[in-house]
Order: C-alpha cells, then sequence, then structure tokens
C-alpha cells in the first residue's frame, strides 16, 4: 500500500512544477507584450495625434466653409433681389387685376422664397460660426501642446 504524504508531495511536486511552467509562460507573454507596448507607444501616439488633426481641420474647414456661404447668400439674395422684385411685380399685379383677388398663391411662395435664401444664409453662417470655434481650440491644442492633449485624451479614455 503506497504512503499517503508521499502521494500527496509528489502531486504537489507536479503541480508546482505545472505552475511554474505556467507562470514562466505568463512571464514570457507579458514581457512580450511590454515590448511590443514599448514599440508601438511612438506609432499610437502619432495616430492619435494625426486623427484629431484631420478631424478638427475637417469640421474647422466645414464651419468656414458655411460662414463664406453667409456673406455669400446674402449677396446673392439681395443683388438679385431687386431685379426679381421689379420683373415680378409688374407680372404680378397684371395676374390679380385678371383675377380680382386679394389672395395670392404665388406671391407668397415668391415671399417666402425670396426671404428663404438669406435666412438659410444666415443660419448657415451662425452654424458655421460655432462649428469653426468649437474646432478651433482642440485643433490649435493638438498643434501647440500634443502632450498636453493626449493627456487629457487618455484621462478622457480611462474616465
Amino acid at each position: 500500500m503506497p504512503n499517503p504524504s508521499s502521494i500527496n508531495l509528489t502531486a504537489n511536486q507536479q503541480l508546482a512544477s505545472t505552475a511554474n511552467q505556467a507562470l514562466g509562460k505568463v512571464l514570457q507573454y507579458l514581457e512580450s507584450a511590454e515590448a511590443f507596448a514599448i514599440e508601438q507607444a511612438p506609432l499610437l501616439v502619432q495616430e492619435v495625434l494625426r486623427f484629431e488633426v484631420l478631424t478638427r481641420g475637417f469640421w474647422l474647414l466645414f464651419g468656414i466653409a458655411l460662414l463664406i456661404w453667409c456673406p455669400i447668400g446674402l449677396r446673392f439674395a439681395f443683388r438679385k433681389a431687386d431685379q426679381r422684385i421689379k420683373r415680378i411685380d409688374a407680372h404680378y399685379r397684371t395676374l390679380k387685376e385678371d383675377r380680382n383677388s386679394d389672395y395670392d398663391t404665388v406671391e407668397t411662395i415668391f415671399t417666402l422664397t425670396h426671404y428663404g435664401v438669406p435666412i438659410s444664409a444666415a443660419i448657415s453662417g451662425v452654424t458655421g460660426l460655432v462649428m469653426a470655434l468649437c474646432s478651433l481650440e482642440p485643433f490649435i491644442k493638438v498643434l501647440i501642446a500634443p502632450r498636453l492633449f493626449l493627456l487629457e485624451y487618455f484621462r478622457a479614455l480611462v474616465g
């Protein structure tokens, strides 16, 4: 009959040997992961900064484009307005006289269209200004203080 203490000793030695092998593999994986992380960290930083510059730059340019549309749309609307009003006013007067009507649907549509261009230009200008201002600060932070930006970026990721 085998001695129970010798069985436990052999089983404990095998368990310890297996645990040491597993621990050795885990340490080897950790060392290789650490080496990989150290090797890839500069590339990760570059990619994060490049992504932020491109993203913020896009929204900044889009906001500026909307800001540019504002004066162009207003100029177009008001320059053409006099010509349209004179031309269409004479035409509508003749139509009203022919129909003897107080309410004119075409005139209402013209009025809405006539004021729609300046209103859309003003709205796009305000939207563009807000978008440009919201994108400007992070864009400048990435260009001027990338380490500060990265600290804030990774702090936001961690929570």
